[in-house]
């Protein structure tokens, strides 16, 4: 134990999983995904215990403190999302309200929905968008305009840095003037709290947090706990003092007692009823009292529902808030980050769509079709496999499967083998007597071997030639059969992150394909019923449906249609031209980013209709370590091969951390504030290490956030996925990958990346690779667009 993690109770304990769960899930997992566990199975505050720090890479978990049971942890699963959205859904469909006609409208027949035509209301005092004259401000304010005049519901659509925030803020404030109540919600902490910052002062706002993580300190005073907590004080203070005079009324002495027995919901209770601002995220409204309660759901009605950062959020999330609105105000942009999918989602939703027998033959063929893909422009590698299977109807359906994936197989029957077809198979399938009778001709390095094999001989010849040719045989990775709904899940997800970028969509929708059953089965042909194939796409196209578009998609573009879909709906087929552009207004100017920078997103993501300058966004300063805003530093060390960490790039960054700390001492920021400068990375593995060797260099135990305004710094540490709604003066952006794309081939997540800077934005990558080598034509583009502006420093070896 490190003496420093001994001193403050710390304690990093190993985690092991007694039983694993069926289709290869591991509950294990889940214990990374918290912020607190539990040491007895009660799970109440008592027993607690907070998460410092997780490394699943060794399952294991830093806790604040030892647990007193020493073999078992517990984690609390919170259904109360699933249950809200279900009765949102029950609600729509048994008992709806004259307020959720804008609701279902979206899933009646389009062409008798009927939106009516919007006449804009004029506004005559301005709060925020004020000045005349700045580029861009007619876009805003007739989106303000739209807000406030729309009987149904209002898109704004703009590019980072566009003023979406500000926007909404002057949306609030008018709504309030006209005594109308907002409840604001957004998928991430970080947008909630950036618009309530802004007018949380304002004097007509009255503005109420729910929610208990997470929460900025600036609106921390905002919370319906420390509001709760504070009047409850002051309330019982003054009473206190009436009851020394005698002035008390019977109420008034009960009101007391209730406040020092800890009954203080009445006090909360007047509060929600008097705030005409609720903000929290999409899941922390949820613990709302009239939201989370079921008896109650309609006792609470608001004028506007304003949802930010609508791009990551779907439409079952939406569904729960948009209930208790009249009309809704939806914020977004659809080329940022799409709604986080966990790919065991999915899995648990595509398990049981095939039979055990039929998902080992899909899996086990698409094994040998996945090498052929990933190997077909070079010499051929060892991706041929030995299938055993005793039943002669399987055996049928593996041929069936390998044949229509173009596949070179061959099946083994008591005919005789000729020995260069049988080297050449890329899919060898027999029984075990069959396969027994031919056993001194089989090729020895086969790959992989699915099903119980017990020709010793064979076995014998081909662990010497592991042993003696290639021992990454021997690799984990080869030995284990992998699920086939969780292969299909995780591709799916990758399929629908780079949507944009046609190339990169295709390969991923073409390994889907390959997943799918390609065989006949003698049932369905008998009673004349859909193919298996038809079968599966039917279930995964209804899971892809509700599961991966975000709710600004859902609306405009619709989420396609059911394959027997009778009639049109907006969600299936999004709104009509006329519709949508009454009631969408797309910001085209930035105030983010210097021009340099925001010039290569403009350009390449947004295809020039956004993120054009604004001339009031001043970027000047005087650094003179770089040749342009967006530089470019080139790495020659390799990804590690275990994990998606590079040791040079973080060498490189440290080091271009060094010179600028020297410099920000002795060049403060104007207006007397610290320079701000975040560390992102595309991988939580790049990321541990970055903060391993930060704190290092601090001397610190710190995570995420380094500040020293001694220094005139403060460094915020996060990867790309967390980070869509911030902005830093200084960004440092880790690529990590060396020989393949990973995930910086989703154009969304490189724009959130590239567009988080304001006045520098520095790349650590593999030059070579990402400007001759890599498959994704934007960031070639972006290689090429830096040409001029890159250094190479020394490579040391660590």
């Amino acid at each position: 134990q490190n003496e420093k993690f001994t001193k403050n109770k710390q304690i990093w304990i190993r985690i092991y999983e007694k039983k694993k769960t069926e289709q290869g899930y591991k509950l294990i997992q889940n214990f990374f995904r918290v912020r607190e566990v539990y040491d007895n199975k009660n799970l109440q505050d008592l027993y607690r215990i907070r998460v410092i720090d997780k490394e699943s890479n060794y399952n294991a978990l830093l806790l604040e403190k030892k647990p007193k049971n020493s073999e078992k942890i517990f984690l609390k699963y919170r259904a109360v999302t699933l249950r809200c959205q279900l009765d949102a859904m029950f609600q729509l469909q048994k008992r709806p309200s004259k307020i959720n006609v804008p609701l279902l409208k979206l899933i009646m027949n389009k062409y008798f929905a009927g939106w009516p035509e919007i006449e804009l209301t004029d506004v005559n005092k301005w709060f925020l968008l004020t000045e005349d004259d700045r580029e861009g401000i007619e876009k805003q304010r007739k989106f303000v305009k739209l807000g406030v005049s729309t009987p149904d519901f209002a898109i704004l659509e703009g590019p980072p840095g566009s003023g979406k925030t500000f926007s909404i803020c002057e949306l609030i404030l008018q709504a309030i003037k006209r005594n109308e109540r907002v409840l604001l919600c957004a998928s991430t902490h970080v947008a909630v709290d950036n618009v309530l910052e802004k007018i949380k002062d304002h004097p007509s706002v009255i503005a109420i947090r729910i929610g208990k993580d997470n929460v900025s300190e600036k609106v921390r005073d905002c919370q319906l706990d420390q509001i709760e907590h504070s009047e409850s004080r002051k309330i019982k203070n003054r009473l206190l003092r009436k009851k020394k005079k005698g002035q008390l009324t019977p109420s008034q002495d009960y009101l007391v007692e209730c406040i020092e027995s800890g009954k203080t919901k009445i006090i909360s209770d007047i509060f929600l009823e008097a705030a005409n601002l609720i903000c929290g995220t999409t899941i922390g409204i949820l613990k709302h009292p009239e939201i989370n309660y079921r008896s109650t759901i309609q006792k609470t009605t608001y004028d506007y529902l304003i949802l930010d950062e609508a791009s990551k959020t779907t439409f079952q999330e939406f569904l729960v808030p948009a209930l208790f609105a009249k009309k809704w105000i939806i914020v977004g942009d659809y080329r940022q980050l799409s709604p986080y999918i966990d790919p065991e989602e999915i899995e648990g939703n595509l398990n049981g769509v095939l039979h055990i027998d039929f998902e080992k033959i899909c899996t086990n063929i698409f094994e040998s079709y996945f090498f052929s893909q990933k190997f077909k422009n070079r010499v051929r590698q060892w991706k041929n496999q030995l299938i055993i299977e005793e039943d002669q109807e399987l055996r049928d359906y593996y041929e069936q499967q390998a044949q229509f994936l173009n596949l070179n197989c061959i099946k083994i029957e008591d005919k005789a083998v000729n020995i260069l077809e049988l080297l050449a198979a890329q899919v060898i399938i027999g029984s075990h007597d069959n396969l027994e009778q031919i056993e001194d001709d089989l090729p020895i390095n086969i790959h992989l071997i699915r099903g119980e094999c017990n020709l010793n001989r064979f076995l014998r010849r081909r662990e010497y030639w592991i042993k003696n040719f290639h021992s990454k045989l021997n690799s984990k990775d080869y030995k284990e059969e992998r699920n086939w709904a969780y292969q299909l899940a995780w591709r799916l997800i990758r399929a629908y992150e780079t949507r944009v970028t046609q190339e990169n969509n295709q390969y991923y929708m073409n390994q889907v394909e390959g997943l799918y059953p390609h065989f006949s089965i003698l049932d369905d042909i008998k009673n004349q019923t859909d193919s298996l194939k038809d079968f599966v796409i039917k279930k995964v196209d209804l899971v892809k449906r509700i599961a991966l578009p975000s709710i600004i998609e859902s609306i405009q573009k619709g989420v396609k249609k059911a394959k027997n879909q009778k009639y049109s709906y907006i969600l299936s087929d999004g709104f009509d031209e006329e519709v949508l552009k009454e009631r969408h207004v797309l910001l085209e100017y930035q105030y983010r980013m210097h021009e340099d920078i925001a010039k290569f997103p403009s350009k390449y993501i947004y295809e020039g209709t956004a993120l054009k300058n604004s001339k009031k966004t001043n970027r000047d300063w005087e650094y003179p370590r770089y040749s342009g805003r967006l530089f470019w530093v080139n790495t020659f060390g390799a990804k590690d091969e275990d994990e998606n960490s590079n040791i040079s790039e973080v060498q490189n960054i440290l080091n271009e951390l060094q010179h600028f700390i020297r410099w920000a001492e002795h060049n403060q920021k104007k207006e007397g504030k610290i320079w701000e400068i975040a560390v992102l990375t595309f991988y939580s593995a790049q990321e541990r290490l970055i903060r391993k060797e930060l704190q290092k260099f601090f001397n610190t135990r710190k995570g995420r956030y380094f500040r020293y305004p001694r220094k005139n710094i403060s460094i915020e540490l996060c990867v790309v996925d967390r980070f869509q709604g911030h902005e830093a003066d200084v960004v440092f952006l880790s690529f990590v990958q060396t020989k393949q794309t990973g995930f910086l081939n989703s154009v969304n997540r490189l724009n959130v990346a590239i567009t988080r800077a304001k006045y520098q934005l520095v790349i650590f990558g593999r030059y070579y690779f990402y400007e001759k080598r890599v498959n994704s034509k934007l960031l070639r583009n972006l290689a090429q667009y830096c040409k001029g502006n890159i250094s190479y420093p020394k490579y040391k070896r660590s």
